[in-house]
């Protein structure tokens, strides 16, 4: 995100250190220039606290426009001083984004495209849904087999599409004809993903990288690891994590077993690690996938899949923490 931040500077000719971190854009620029690739990519991360944590701090400019110009004075110059140069805009600092107007005429020009009469129908809302997933899938990272939400539609200028969704059938009905996986199930998938990457994280820094022990929340806290406790708290909490991953609640679990250490059930041993890789493969396999898919859920992948890819080590893992049907359960996974 840092190279991503770096390039919406330059491209609006406003020059960032190299040795600092790239401000982190407010929601009004982003939303004047279009770029709701950055919008989408902030929101997922946990929003604008989380991402300038993520990047060592980096500022973040105001929401409103009178304060981000008198807290980044240099940097909101160059860009107001670009508005009649290669950045192409046309900002001042009486006028927000959101009340110039190009902004107004950008409107209009959407207004001019709307589709004719009697264009909209059940097949044409899903031709053009799955039509739209590919050419936003490389720009949002994101497989065009995810129904997308209704105000991700509108973010992208698609409020056509998303008023034909809700004319035909609904957001549920149309996202099963067009054979795509619902929100809620790849949004839990993602959040898993990014947990795992947190928590590996956490432990490489404060337990050397051991998997024995899962911090309690007060430690995660107090270490200032935020993303980390709210990914936690949001997918069941300590306990139900800890006895899916095999990680026990306290030091002393491995030394007694009699004890309640592996928190609601002990389902065995397992790796961190190697979910980490088996998300990022599934992941992998999604984006080179195409709609509609004949089974519209995340899959756990069979032992014959892995290895055709030639991932025979994700393939013994599988066998060892108790075959795909156990590690499907265990992360959430269709089977």
């Amino acid at each position: 995100m840092e190279t991503e931040f770096r390039d919406f500077w330059l491209h609006r000719n406003v020059t960032i250190p190299e040795n600092e971190p790239p401000p982190i854009p407010n929601e009004s620029l982003l939303n004047y220039f279009e770029r709701h690739d950055l919008r989408w990519a902030i929101v997922s991360q946990g929003g604008r606290e989380s991402v300038s944590y993520r990047l060592n701090g980096a500022k973040i400019l105001p929401g409103k426009w009178s304060e981000a110009i008198s807290s980044f004075p240099e940097l909101m110059e160059q860009l107001l001083s670009s508005s009649d140069g290669a950045a192409g805009c046309c900002l001042s600092k009486s006028d927000p984004p959101t009340s110039t107007k190009s902004k107004a005429k950008r409107k209009w020009a959407h207004n001019e495209k709307r589709k004719p009469k009697g264009y909209w129908d059940t097949f044409r809302v899903v031709e053009e849904l799955v039509a739209h997933l590919e050419e936003v899938k490389n720009t949002k990272g994101r497989p065009s087999t995810w129904m997308p939400r209704l105000s991700e539609l509108s973010a992208d200028g698609r409020d056509d599409l998303k008023a034909a969704i809700s004319r035909f059938g609904g957001y549920q009905h149309i996202g099963n004809l067009a054979g795509l996986i619902p929100y809620s199930e790849w949004i839990y998938f993602e959040d898993q993903f990014a947990f795992f990457l947190e928590l590996r994280n956490y432990l490489r820094e404060h337990e050397c990288g051991s998997e024995n022990y899962f911090p309690p929340a007060t430690e995660i806290l107090l270490n200032g690891h935020d993303l980390l406790y709210y990914h936690i708290q949001q997918l069941g909490g300590r306990k139900i994590i800890a006895s899916r991953l095999g990680i026990a609640l306290s030091p002393d679990a491995e030394n007694n077993p009699s004890s309640s250490g592996f928190g609601l059930i002990n389902f065995g041993p397992f790796s961190l690690d190697f979910a980490i890789l088996l998300f990022h493969f599934i992941r992998r396999n999604m984006m080179e996938s195409h709609a509609p898919l004949t089974i519209a859920s995340i899959q756990m992948p069979s032992l014959e899949k892995l290895e055709r890819a030639g991932e025979l080590e994700l393939a013994a893992k599988v066998v060892e923490f108790g075959g795909a049907e156990n590690v499907a359960r265990r992360l959430g996974l269709f089977f």
